[in-house]
């Protein structure tokens, strides 16, 4: 009897792990196995599904090397490693998983641009090397009644929005197809992209990569940012030129900058980042929580089995794919 070949190379739960196994003919590969193209190519020529993490850059050359492919069921929002449009061409159906882990990006968003405008890193050193015995900790900024800038308000941007609210902060943002429904709203105001960095006091990037938006922000952006200001980015560290963030940091033209994103990752411990006092920086654990991953894991376990039985799945990136089906 002929089973449905799935490839895993998402780090996914053992209850995950069993129900594939039951449906399918699973092959797990973990990301290192992932880097072999060699290893990667003989495994796709007879797979039909794949659940995958970012180790794997399906491109359209990759995409030739799989005849039996039919679904694509990526662990995260972000789908920056596929091309979606040449799966597109060839059948393909590409998932995510957006919605699920919006508030944890939010959450951290947060996080971050409170140990960096409170300056968290250096009153918990003022209290670890004792110097809180002969002089007060350092002050830090408010961040109520301020201005945040959104780039980018898809589902995380509107989390952040809501939870700047909570803050008293007013929001405003640029996307290029305006939310009428969070104006109308009162959740965030409109801005053009310039007037946006040139007003906000902090700039938190919620883009998806692509070709329009990688080095999108560079020297120009940062020269129009208050050097009172603070530059946030939760989306892909390519989405920014990170020379001219150096720059902007080095030279006092914005005040700093908090990054869980960076080009590359991991990032180098020598990297210039690593060694300013006005930046904070986590490895990419946006999504990072134990119940989100979960959540993460189970959404793109359930678009597979959706997708693979012909049923439409909760998020797909390419629908038309299941009209021209």
């Amino acid at each position: 009897m002929h089973r449905t070949r799935v490839l895993v190379t998402a780090p996914l739960p053992d209850d995950l792990m069993t129900s594939l196994r039951e449906a399918f003919d699973l092959e797990v590969m973990p990301p290192a196995g992932a880097q072999d193209s060699t290893s990667v190519i003989s495994s796709l020529a007879t797979t039909e599904g794949v659940v995958l993490s970012e180790a794997l850059q399906f491109t359209a050359e990759l995409l030739d090397s799989c005849p039996k492919l039919r679904v694509i069921s990526k662990v995260g929002v972000g789908y920056d490693n596929i091309d979606v449009a040449a799966a597109t061409a060839r059948n393909i159906l590409v998932c995510n998983t957006p919605a699920v882990l919006s508030g944890a990006v939010a959450d951290l968003t947060f996080a971050l641009l409170l140990a960096l405008t409170r300056r968290l890193r250096d009153n918990e050193a003022h209290v670890r090397t004792g110097a809180w015995k002969t002089a007060s900790g350092p002050l830090g900024h408010d961040i109520r009644g301020k201005t945040m800038g959104i780039i980018g308000l898809g589902g995380i941007g509107r989390t952040v929005a809501r939870t700047a609210r909570g803050f008293d902060m007013s929001v405003i943002y640029y996307k290029r197809t305006r939310d009428l429904e969070a104006e109308g709203s009162g959740l965030a105001a409109f801005s053009g992209r310039d007037d946006l960095f040139r007003d906000a006091d902090v700039v938190s990037v919620h883009c998806a990569l692509t070709p329009e938006t990688r080095q999108s922000i560079g020297e120009a952006e940062f020269a129009l940012m208050k050097p009172s200001s603070c530059f946030i980015n939760m989306s892909r560290g390519a989405v920014i030129d990170q020379a001219a963030l150096v720059r902007a940091l080095q030279t006092g033209r914005i005040a700093g900058a908090a990054l869980d994103v960076t080009d590359p990752e991991p990032l180098d411990p020598a990297d210039p980042l690593c060694s300013l006092p006005n930046v904070v920086l986590t490895p990419h654990v946006g999504s990072g929580t134990v119940e989100t991953r979960r959540a993460m894991h189970e959404l793109a376990v359930q678009n597979l089995f959706q997708a693979m039985s012909g049923k439409v799945p909760k998020a797909a990136v390419n629908p038309q794919v299941l009209q021209a089906r």
